[in-house]
């Protein structure tokens, strides 16, 4: 196979901690010698990925170790230098309670002069640091079930993956055997081959949990969209009822536009008013001007309004008769 990223990454991914597994990937690596910056470059971004666990990483600091041991035994020095120009980083991830082996792993490379002293100081050193705080993400409620889903899918499925690598070794090895007169004595023969039994029967237990999982992921989606929809539909409630006040408001503005030129017309037409204050200084004035001085008779002022009647005094009436009277009598003693 030639060598190409997709390639790698899919030789990783069924990377398991056995022997035979590490020492196939390390030689097909050690083969494509001109591929040595590339190899230890996609290397340290699938062994520093979040989702990888760190029983993986272990398994993959082996395949480093068995590349740079193997590389100097056949004098290719390429890939040592490489590597020790990714493994600080590599070793700054967490191994949780890895990190004794992978110490030891280290002190083995320190004992063969892998690397040099300070080369392993480095490396002791981001093994040693605490590593970073990962940011707390947020998740919305709505997504918290599917999200611990997808979890436990992710932990299946590495668990299912180093199975699956292990049955596919075993297969090739006691099913499809290149030469028969390689497999073991008989009792040993079966003895493998109903262990290969077993690990079948759990692959087959653990993608049918796979499954059930992905089925409950499918179910959360369903009602997420359900959810998402019916927001939709109240959504549209919403802007056509704003909608519909929005109109009447620009309705019962023109109506009030209108209203108000035609009444600014007509302005002209209707009586004017006395306040409050106006009034009460005017009847203060009719008092003062009411008031005998000097023997002058007060002139008569009327207040008219709608529900006020006039009347006129009789006796003043009669007054002013019995006055003629007495003239008319005078006027013709004279004459």
């Amino acid at each position: 196979m030639s060598f190409s990223a997709t390639a790698f990454k899919f030789k990783l991914d069924t990377l398991s901690d056995t022997q035979e597994s590490i020492v196939s990937i390390s030689q097909w690596v050690l083969f494509h010698q001109k591929y040595y910056k590339e190899s230890a470059k996609i290397w340290l971004n699938y062994i520093t990925q979040d989702s990888i666990t760190p029983a993986k990483r272990l398994s993959l600091l082996y395949l480093c170790n068995d590349v740079v041991q193997q590389a100097r035994r056949k004098n290719k020095p390429e890939f040592i230098n490489e590597f020790n120009k990714v493994l600080p980083d590599a070793l700054s991830k967490n191994y949780g309670n890895l990190n004794p082996k992978v110490d030891r792993l280290l002190n083995v490379w320190e004992e063969r002069k892998i690397f040099t002293e300070d080369e392993i100081a480095n490396m002791k050193a981001s093994l040693e640091a605490e590593p970073k705080p990962l940011e707390s993400i947020d998740i919305a409620p709505q997504l918290k079930q599917i999200n611990d889903l997808f979890v436990h899918l992710n932990k299946l499925n590495d668990i299912n993956q180093e199975n699956l690598t292990q049955m596919g070794i075993q297969s090739k090895t006691y099913l499809y055997p290149q030469d028969p007169e390689t497999l073991p004595p008989a009792p040993v023969y079966l003895s493998k081959l109903y262990m290969l039994e077993k690990l079948g029967n759990v692959c087959i237990n653990n993608v049918e949990e796979i499954k059930e999982t992905r089925m409950k992921i499918n179910s959360e989606l369903d009602s997420l969209f359900n959810l998402i929809i019916d927001g939709t539909k109240t959504d549209d409630s919403k802007i056509a009822n704003i909608n519909e006040k929005i109109q009447k408001a620009k309705e019962t503005i023109r109506d009030v536009n209108l209203t108000s030129m035609e009444a600014g017309s007509d302005d002209d037409d209707f009586p004017g008013y006395l306040s409050d204050s106006e009034e009460e200084e005017e009847t203060k004035k009719r008092r003062l001007s009411q008031t005998p001085s000097g023997g002058s008779t007060p002139s008569k002022r009327v207040a008219f309004s709608e529900d006020v009647e006039v009347f006129e005094d009789p006796d003043e009436n009669k007054e002013e008769s019995v006055s003629v009277d007495v003239m008319s009598l005078l006027s013709k003693l004279v004459d």
